[in-house]
């Protein structure tokens, strides 16, 4: 019994020989062969009929009108096995299956036969480009065919294991620009991610085969050779970036063979560089940023490339100006998401420092512009336990513009979907505050930050305690909720987005204002605890909490500042009257801890009494100093819940939503 295939193709070959005369009258050709349509032939329909699929002559039309004339007495060559097999696909070629192995594999041997036959007149005729031209042509068709394998993921270790992956790829270095683009967007539309998200076998075996295949060299030698500027060549470039993305998607850990095998950093780099906005210079900050997030190989790869440097380069202009466009808004966002990756790098800090990255981030501050909120959470990046960062930041009268900004003042007219970036702008500058006070921890620079609270008749304590209490209560709001949850990091991790963080970082303020001593501040802080029913219990335990989960956070260079600051955190809590508890089991019978016999009741109670606490006693020269029994210290009606934090930056999925989108309408444009 014969397969289908096969019949297919005799059949064909049949209908190929049989329309083949030894001689044709004079006048209009009756049967034109064609496998696939052409286009518009005067007197003539196309059709499948008895002699096959083409240009049949339209007996309703006068035969003067048909434009193609026989000649007399013309003698066909006889044809050989592989015409005769060529002439049958073409005839039977809409007829391929993809949706099975057959079918696949057809269309892959046709690929490659036309892709030999089109290397070899290449090769024969290399300065007639006409007599090679049909054969591009012929190629190109056939690598639009193998778009629609994209639909039938499930076919790709077929198309593995029928080799075409590497000369598929091999089209990537073919001189006809046209034919590298069309292999470029083949393999974008194979590796979307989208298609292959219920198939992981079947995406991880093919970004293998590529990826042994030279993918990533090959994509990147290719991208380097096109002019943007021809509109064709800047899509081509578009799609090479979108493969280089879902190939990470797929496997992550091909973000670091991109660097380590490739040109592909120094490339992007350039592509970001001061210059004429375009969608491909977004996509490839937007790529750039995803390449560093989860790699620190490839974060130091661009700090050993001078990348701060030119990322700071490309951040620049929007000192002056805002983005002009949404997009070019994402473009400033993805410049700054890559300095905040590589400044997790303790080292890198010291490189931002040198290129005078914390003055471009203050400049930016004080122009007021969109890229403020990147300005600032940059900021918060480099000032993590980084001691001459903290301390440039303090010579270059970085707290004139901090505080103002922390007090809510100078806000931005913002666009719609953007009104929570004032909500991220608060929360990075209690972050600024918190790190400035944990790194410079004696001087007169510490100083300087803590006299800011005692000004204007200590307004930022104000400010300090209102936002403290406020995420106290969404904190606390959020714990009601998950309370039932057994799973302790679901717990913490909704905590976390309930404002967690901002409050330790509250708490740490306090506690380092606390400590310096002022009695005016410390006056001020528990009056504005008090009247919300809160105690300096409450702050301790959030210090305590931070301590506890950053006890392992920090390795490497990074683990000396890490434990200095740890240590400095443990002498805060004391100075509050934290004591760390024994590690002998307490009494569960007594229902609250005895006071110390040698303190009075009075001075051990009221509103800093353990109980009301939550926590261990203070200390004897610590109980009541300020004699804060004669503050009236009547419960203030709770402040009202507002929103919940508003979400970070856009993700990088609805980013590409947007690019594929926008894609889709250019591609429609080009072929209309």
């Amino acid at each position: 019994m014969e397969r289908a295939p096969d019949a297919v193709l005799k059949a064909a070959i049949s209908s190929v020989v049989s329309a083949l005369p030894s001689k044709q009258a004079d006048g209009p050709v009756p049967f034109l062969p064609a496998g696939n349509f052409q286009g518009r032939k005067q007197g003539y329909f196309f059709s499948v009929g008895a002699q096959g699929l083409g240009y049949y002559l339209d007996p309703s039309q006068p035969q003067e009108l048909a434009d193609i004339k026989s000649e007399p007495e013309v003698k066909h060559e006889q044809l050989d096995a592989d015409q005769l097999l060529e002439a049958a696909e073409a005839q039977a070629g809409e007829q391929v299956d993809l949706t099975d192995a057959r079918g696949l594999k057809r269309l892959v041997l046709s690929f490659q036969r036309k892709y030999t036959t089109n290397m070899e007149m290449r090769m024969k005729h290399a300065d007639a480009p006409d007599k090679f031209m049909e054969s591009e042509v012929d190629l190109d068709e056939e690598v639009q065919r193998l778009v629609g394998v994209a639909g039938s993921p499930q076919l790709y270790p077929e198309l593995i294991r029928l080799g075409a992956i590497p000369a598929l790829l091999a089209l990537l270095q073919h001189e006809n620009a046209d034919i590298a683009a069309d292999a470029i967007l083949l393999f974008k539309e194979l590796t979307d991610a989208d298609a292959l998200e219920a198939l992981e076998e079947e995406a991880q075996a093919l970004v293998e085969a590529m990826v042994k295949a030279n993918a990533l060299e090959l994509l990147v030698q290719r991208m380097a050779s096109f002019n943007e500027k021809q509109q064709d060549d800047a899509t081509a470039v578009f799609n090479a970036l979108a493969i280089i993305e879902n190939m990470v998607e797929v496997d992550p850990k091909i973000a670091e063979q991109a660097f380590q095998r490739t040109k592909l950093l120094r490339w992007l780099l350039a592509r970001v560089r001061p210059r004429e906005f375009d969608s491909n210079k977004q996509y490839a900050s937007e790529l750039l940023s995803i390449l560093l997030q989860s790699s620190a190989a490839n974060q130091q790869a661009l700090v050993d490339a001078d990348g701060i440097e030119l990322l700071l380069q490309a951040v620049a202009p929007y000192k002056n100006r805002d983005p002009g466009s949404e997009d070019e808004a994402e473009h400033a966002g993805n410049l700054v998401a890559c300095l905040c990756s590589c400044l997790l790098l303790p080292a890198t800090r010291q490189v931002f420092v040198a290129a005078e990255g914390v003055e471009l981030m203050l400049l930016i501050l004080k122009q007021k512009r969109r890229a403020r909120t990147g300005a600032l959470k940059a900021l918060d990046f480099a000032l993590v336990r980084c001691v001459s960062a903290c301390e440039r930041f303090i010579d270059v009268q970085g707290l004139r513009t901090l505080f103002p900004l922390l007090m809510g003042r100078h806000k931005l007219k913002r666009p719609p979907g953007e009104e929570g970036e004032d909500q991220e702008e608060e929360e990075r500058c209690v972050s600024v505050v918190a790190n400035l006070l944990l790194a410079l921890q004696r001087g007169s620079r510490r100083d300087r930050v803590a006299a800011k609270f005692v000004e204007n008749e200590f307004e930022k304590c104000d400010r300090l305690a209102e936002i403290y209490l406020r995420m106290t209560a969404r904190v606390r709001a959020e714990e009601e909720l998950v309370a039932s949850d057994e799973d302790d990091e679901g717990r913490t991790a909704a905590r976390m987005s309930a404002g967690l963080f901002t409050l330790q970082q509250c708490a740490i303020i306090m506690a380092a204002l606390w400590s310096i001593g002022d009695q005016g501040t410390r006056k001020r802080l528990l009056q504005l605890l008090h009247q919300r029913g809160e105690t300096l219990g409450g702050v301790r335990e959030a210090v305590a909490e931070y301590v506890g989960a950053s006890d392992a956070a920090a390795m490497g260079e990074d683990a000396a500042e890490a434990a200095r600051q740890r240590a400095h955190l443990h002498n805060l809590l004391k100075g509050m009257g934290h004591v760390v508890p024994s590690r002998e089991p307490e009494p569960l019978d007594s229902a609250q801890p005895p006071v110390p016999a040698e303190l009075p009741a009075e001075a051990n109670g009221g509103a800093e009494s353990r109980a009301a606490n939550g926590g261990s006693a203070p200390a004897p020269a610590e109980a009541d100093p300020f004699g804060l029994e004669d503050f009236d210290i009547t419960a203030a009606p709770k402040p009202s819940r507002k929103a919940d934090r508003h979400k970070d930056r856009k993700h990088h999925k609805d980013q590409k939503r947007r690019r594929e989108e926008h894609s889709g309408s250019r591609k429609k444009e080009r072929h209309a």
